[in-house]
């Protein structure tokens, strides 16, 4: 490692800290739109949805910003060429060096796990609200109808008796 590539060395691990500090910003953000979708507060989702997209466009400028330092890096060393990835510097690095580029990997490897989580969790109860409310709605526009049942005139009835705020016939 030479001396030029330690001040970008350090700008990178700034720039780690900053990804991963807004990482848990969008795991608590994520954590409260769960909160707000059982609330059904509509107001506090939307400004939630909002926040979100910052953070999310926070975390892919300094995700470009890594990949350029890292590239940077590599562009340094005569005839080399790297991939842009954290992982291709790993060998590059002195140890401890390369132990926080994993422990950065590990820790940011776990906040996406449970944002996934929460995510899907959130994605469960809204499709399960939705569909609670598409067969609410379809009772009330189409009553269930029952099976016919022939009685001994010959006219079918339904086996089921519709309430009669449902029923046609009134």
């Amino acid at each position: 490692m030479n001396s030029g590539d330690e001040g970008i060395l350090k700008e990178l691990f700034q720039q780690m800290e900053e990804e991963i500090s807004y990482y848990h910003l969008l795991a608590k953000e994520v954590k409260k739109e769960s909160e707000y979708l059982r609330r059904a507060s509509t107001t506090s989702l939307m400004e939630s949805l909002q926040l979100l997209g910052v953070q999310i466009t926070e975390i892919q400028k300094i995700h470009e910003s890594i990949r350029k330092n890292i590239e940077r890096i590599w562009s340094s060393r005569e005839g080399k060429e790297g991939k842009n990835n954290l992982s291709s510097l790993l060998p590059l690095l002195p140890p401890q060096h390369s132990q926080r580029i994993k422990d950065y990997q590990r820790t940011l490897e776990g906040l996406k796990k449970r944002i996934t989580q929460i995510n899907v969790r959130n994605k469960n109860f809204v499709q399960g609200s939705l569909a609670y409310w598409r067969e609410l709605f379809s009772l009330l526009t189409r009553p269930v109808a029952g099976s016919l049942v022939y009685i001994q005139n010959g006219k079918t009835q339904s086996l089921t008796h519709l309430p009669i705020s449902l029923n046609r016939k009134v």
